[in-house]
Order: C-alpha cells, then structure tokens, then sequence
C-alpha cells in the first residue's frame, strides 16, 4: 500500500490476527504517523481479545527484550523516517516473523492527536458556577 489509509487498514487487520494470541507489546518511533499506525494495530487486537502492553521504548530491540523478557508471543515496533514506514513483527524469541516491510507514504500528511486533561474538574468547577482557567 502506498497511502496512509491502506497502511492503517493493513496494520489494523494485523491487530485483528495478533489479538488472538493473547498480549502483544506494541511501539513506535520518529513521528505522528509511527504513533498513529501503532494505535491501530493496537485497536485492532483489542478488538479481537487481545491485551495490548504499548512500550516507550525507541526501537525494535526494546521491542524484541520486552516480548522475550515478559514471554509475549509478539510484538510489533512502527518506525517513520520521514514519508518511510518500517513495520517491525517479532515473535515471543525475538525472531522477525513475516516482516510487514518498509513503505514510502505518498499521502503521509498527519495531524498530531490532542490529550485534553482536566476536563472533568473543569465541567464540575463550571457546574458549580466556578471559573476555571
């Protein structure tokens, strides 16, 4: 695929299979995008049943140590470098399974996706006529 839509779908498809597995470790480096394709991964083997463990670490070695340290069956690291998007799929040994591979996103225009904190003490402090600012 060469458009974020059908990387998203691929990558949420993969989800899917993942998440019968049981817990998947799953993270991401170097960009929105990289972010944005792990939560659909992510969704996708949540949906299916799957517990879903998403690490901080900044490659796929972390990724590799975390599935082997934890006994995970797998676990999946989405690098961006630029419009390149490198997938990542280790098993529970850290062996590369089936790698995704590498792909150049012509469309990789992606917005940052906003935490919005607070929002619950806010609501109150207005419901009680207070003013938050």
């Amino acid at each position: 695929m060469n458009n974020a839509a059908g990387l998203g779908r691929e990558l949420y498809e993969l989800g899917l299979r993942l998440g019968g597995l049981g817990t998947v470790a799953v993270g991401s480096g170097g960009g929105t995008l990289a972010r944005m394709m792990a939560r659909m991964v992510g969704c996708g083997a949540a949906l299916a049943g799957g517990e879903v463990k998403f690490y901080d670490g900044s490659c796929a070695a972390c990724g590799a140590w975390l599935g082997r340290y934890y006994g995970l069956p797998m676990s999946v690291f989405i690098r961006q470098e630029g419009a390149q998007v490198a997938v990542y799929l280790l098993n529970g040994q850290a062996a590369r399974t089936n790698p995704v591979g590498t792909v150049r996103i012509e469309d990789a225009g992606v917005e940052e996706w906003d935490l919005l904190t607070g929002t619950d003490c806010a609501w109150a402090a207005n419901r009680a006529g207070g003013r938050r600012r």
